[in-house]
């Protein structure tokens, strides 16, 4: 059947290969992302991500300046914060 129609045969093995690549593309980024461990944090079983929420809603939202302030001050089981985005509300 594939010799009685190449241009159907071509399309095919084109769409499986380009799938393919973009398949394993796509595993091998999330592969580097997720489950391959941070190289520059030491323990990595201690790192979380702190993030803040809007009261009444259920969306996660980034922290406010005085409120990263109030956790660096208070928070006495983290050795250091880094901050990726604050929000410039109160």
């Amino acid at each position: 059947m594939l010799r009685r129609s190449p241009g159907f045969s071509i399309v095919a093995v084109l769409c499986l290969t380009l799938g393919i690549g973009a398949n394993t593309a796509v595993f091998s980024w999330v592969e580097g992302i997720l489950f391959r461990p941070y190289p520059a944090v030491t323990h990595q079983e201690r790192l979380a991500a702190v993030t803040g929420t809007v009261r009444g809603g259920s969306e996660p939202d980034y922290i406010s300046w005085p409120d990263f302030l109030d956790l660096q001050k208070n928070c006495r089981q983290i050795d250091a914060f880094i901050v990726t985005k604050i929000t410039g509300r109160l």
